[in-house]
Formats: C-alpha cells, sequence, structure tokens
C-alpha cells in the first residue's frame, strides 16, 4: 500500500509499467477519502 498524490501516482504507475510487462501480474490503483478524526 502507498499513499501519494496524483502527479506521484502516475510517476508511480509508469515505473511499475516495465516490470509487470516484463514479469506479468498487475499493479491496482485506488482511490481513497482520507477522514481525521
Amino acid at each position: 500500500m502507498s499513499i501519494c498524490t496524483e502527479k506521484q501516482e502516475q510517476e508511480l504507475v509508469e515505473a511499475v509499467q516495465p516490470v509487470i510487462k516484463k514479469y506479468g501480474g498487475v499493479c491496482i490503483v485506488s482511490d481513497a477519502k482520507w477522514i481525521a478524526h
């Protein structure tokens, strides 16, 4: 699990894609809402 900004998310996806293409697998990206108490 990783927490990042939208810009960092795009950079992460671009970095992970070559690895997934070479070795297979999936990368799941999901949006969540932060709720402070």
